[in-house]
């Protein structure tokens, strides 16, 4: 019984790390008529601080926190 316990409790510590990990999201924010990117763009995660803007060709990557 202790040794299940015991397992038990390591896997939980084990996998409890890898959920609190961000992720990262990236894409391209484009004209809708044209399709070119549109650079300095803020883009934000909705209801999180923090956000980058997109670079001269639409481009943007953004590090999204555990939960969203």
């Amino acid at each position: 019984m202790r040794k299940l316990l015991f397992t038990m409790l390591m896997l939980a510590t084990c996998a409890a790390p890898s959920y609190a990990q961000t992720r990262e999201v990236s894409g391209t924010v484009t004209d809708q008529e044209s399709g070119a990117g549109l650079p300095g763009v803020a883009v934000q995660v909705q209801g999180a601080q923090g956000g980058t803007q997109t670079d001269i060709d639409g481009n943007y990557t953004l590090a999204v926190p555990p939960g969203r």
